[in-house]
């Protein structure tokens, strides 16, 4: 794939809000284009900048939950008994593999910190749902 200034995806257009935020452009301001045009206004002020997350890793944990599925059955997770507990201390034994060098899990070969993000994503879950 050609990945130019006109690209979509989205590591070219994180790399365009890195390349604007340099140039202090934002994207509520009017400014003359090059053709003489005016570029329209979008007012984003407090809104989520989904830009700001690291796509490319998210893949890995991404990867980890489809592992999940294989090992197990689709959002098994969710009905796991005593699972804030048992996802407390599942993330902080793959923290843990990490400190000490391990930098991917042995069984399923993607790294621990995407395994950890996984048990912390779930445990959101269940605080968001009780």
């Amino acid at each position: 794939m050609n990945h130019n200034e006109n690209c979509s995806c989205i590591d070219c257009c994180y790399k365009k809000h890195e390349h604007e935020h340099e140039r202090g452009q934002t994207a509520n301001v009017k400014t003359d284009r090059k053709d003489g045009a005016l570029n329209g206004v979008k007012y984003d002020e407090g809104k989520t900048m989904w830009s700001l997350v690291p796509w490319p890793q998210f893949k890995h944990v991404a990867d980890v939950l489809t592992f999940g599925v294989k090992k197990y059955a689709p959002d098994n997770w969710k009905i796991v008994d005593d699972a804030k507990r048992r996802y407390f201390e599942a993330a902080h034994r793959h923290i843990y593999a990490w400190l000490t060098g391990e930098i991917k899990d042995p069984e399923s070969g993607h790294p621990h910190l995407a395994h950890a993000i996984c048990c912390l994503l779930f445990l959101m879950w269940f605080d968001d749902k009780h």
